[in-house]
């Protein structure tokens, strides 16, 4: 994040959390929009922002996003709360609105090169049904993503129902996944469908870069 934020026109925060990266970006003097849909996040996230007198602009939506309209209950609170349900063994719930992130924020990044960072907890897939904008962007953004494997999921649930349809949807947009670790590792569809078939996790991460095809990790500053 910090070596690449500054290529960037747009910060997109979707799971802002307390704002930690929304921070980082804002100090850099780069335009972010910011998701979060926990209003305890949300407090203490305008607190931040607000102490340190930021004069980047900065845009916050206090909603989820998904691939429908509606309301949602979020499980759990803090940097764990997800839409699904069961999500590390979390049972009570506040209902949340819900909207699609080429709904409500498409017009704010035409046109820019977005870094875009995914941070929610197995509803990622869903996100990104909603996010066609980001995807399909002439700027090639980039995506920071987290996608677990094997972390966190409900009860009865080894791996990640949905892994390998969301690497396949990033890769149906021309993007490639890299474990982020100290190796950036490639990761290719057929170890994901492994992972998927096996129940045995090799890739040993959970945050992924997802950059363009025909760009190199040296092209974006890594």
């Amino acid at each position: 994040f910090e070596k690449i934020i500054n290529n960037y026109d747009v910060f997109v925060n979707i799971g802002a959390n307390t704002g930690y990266y929304v921070c980082k970006a804002l100090a850099r003097g780069v335009r972010t929009i910011a998701f979060e849909p926990n209003q305890l996040n949300v407090s203490m996230m305008l607190k931040n922002i607000e102490t340190n007198k930021f004069d980047a602009d900065f845009q916050l939506f206090p909603i989820a996003l998904s691939d429908s309209l509606g309301v949602l209950p979020l499980y759990g609170a803090s940097t764990g709360a997800s839409l699904v349900k069961g999500w590390a063994g979390q049972i009570n719930n506040t209902l949340v609105p819900v909207s699609l992130f080429d709904s409500t924020a498409q017009p704010l990044i035409q046109g820019k090169r977005c870094l875009v960072m995914i941070d929610i907890e197995g509803a990622e897939l869903e996100c990104l049904k909603g996010a066609n904008s980001l995807l399909s962007s002439a700027e090639k953004n980039v995506f920071l993503m987290e996608v677990c494997i094997n972390e966190h999921q409900p009860d009865g649930t080894l791996i990640n129902p949905k892994l390998v349809e969301t690497f396949s949807l990033m890769d149906s947009h021309g993007y490639v996944g890299y474990t982020i670790d100290s190796d950036f590792r490639k990761v290719a569809l057929s170890e994901v469908n492994t992972i998927q078939s096996s129940g045995i996790d090799t890739l040993g991460v959970h945050n992924f870069l997802f950059i363009k095809s025909d760009k190199s990790l040296s092209e974006i500053g890594l």
